[in-house]
């Protein structure tokens, strides 16, 4: 596995090419930007993109999947986050004046598997973010994708439709605190850390 990480538009938000080394297939985490950067990518280093994969529906993780959609590229989202990924108020792109939506071609729930580009990947629903938040664990290696449930050092904001600062902590508490210390940690924003390091340095959880 290779990750690469693109960070894009104006709130620096994590796009993730999860790579597969030897067959350069490759899934596609939160497209942040309709951005030349995304299909240059793709193109230059020869990758086959099989899916894109949401953790949530805030327009900042999303306004890439039309394109990507457009390339023939199908979209998995959480099935508790079609509300918001369908409503521009909901998932504050019409604050932006960039309304965007999008119709997944497939939804996922808790402890659903997905196996594609050679990786084995099951859902967690971690709701709090949003109500409908999702991280995608690689098990095999020893990497989870937080989406905006949990940064370096802290968790995301909740003063947004359907989030709950309580909810939130829960989540990271009881289901990303409980796997192992060495996993490394993908977030949306910001840099890697890990499960270890987050049980023993997040102040916002701790």
């Amino acid at each position: 596995m290779k990750v690469y990480t693109m960070p894009l538009n104006a709130l620096l938000t994590n796009t993730y090419f999860v790579i597969n080394e030897e067959t350069k297939e490759t899934l596609i985490i939160d497209p942040a930007e309709d951005s030349v950067k995304i299909t240059e990518y793709i193109d230059s280093n020869g990758l086959k993109p099989v899916a894109v994969l949401l953790t949530h529906g805030h327009f900042d993780h999303i306004f890439g999947v039309k394109m990507l959609k457009e390339r023939g590229i199908k979209v998995i989202a959480p099935e508790k986050e079609l509300e918001l990924l369908n409503d521009i108020g909901m998932n504050l792109s019409e604050r932006f004046r960039r309304p965007v939506t999008v119709i997944p071609d497939e939804t996922v729930v808790e402890n659903d598997i997905i196996e594609l580009a050679g990786f084995r990947i099951r859902v967690i629903e971690t709701p709090g973010h949003t109500s409908g938040s999702i991280c995608y664990e690689f098990a095999d290696n020893g990497v989870i994708f937080t989406g905006d449930t949990l940064f370096n050092g802290t968790i995301g904001r909740t003063d947004v439709p359907t989030g709950d600062w309580e909810v939130e902590c829960r989540s990271v508490r009881n289901k990303l605190f409980t796997l192992p210390s060495e996993y490394i940690c993908y977030p949306g924003h910001g840099s890697p850390t890990s499960i270890g390091y987050e049980k023993e340095h997040n102040m916002a959880v701790n």
